[in-house]
């Protein structure tokens, strides 16, 4: 999800909401995702890939981390490093 106003010059992640000017990530949507059935696992899941995408690693280490640190075969996981493997315009992090 993304604020309105934004300008949005790179990928914003799954799951992920943005603000400001230059749309940078500002945590996770959950009441998306409460509303499309994701377990509470899962919404946890989703803030610790917010925690690793803030942290300040390359682009191309993400999906190590996320799969390091998520269920490598849980559907967070697994539509986050898909998006990251599509992904061409990089990402929308922000300040770190």
């Amino acid at each position: 999800m993304t604020g309105g106003g934004s300008i949005v010059v790179k990928d914003v992640p799954p799951f992920m909401l943005s603000q400001d000017n230059h749309a940078a990530m500002a945590g996770i949507n959950k009441v998306g995702l409460e509303r499309n059935g994701f377990t509470q696992d899962e919404i946890e899941e989703a803030f610790r890939a917010f925690k690793i995408f803030r942290r300040g690693h390359t682009f191309e280490n993400i999906p190590t981390y996320l799969k390091q640190n998520l269920n490598p075969e849980g559907r967070v996981c697994k539509a986050l490093v898909e998006f990251l493997a599509k992904s061409t315009r990089g990402l929308a992090i922000g300040r770190q």
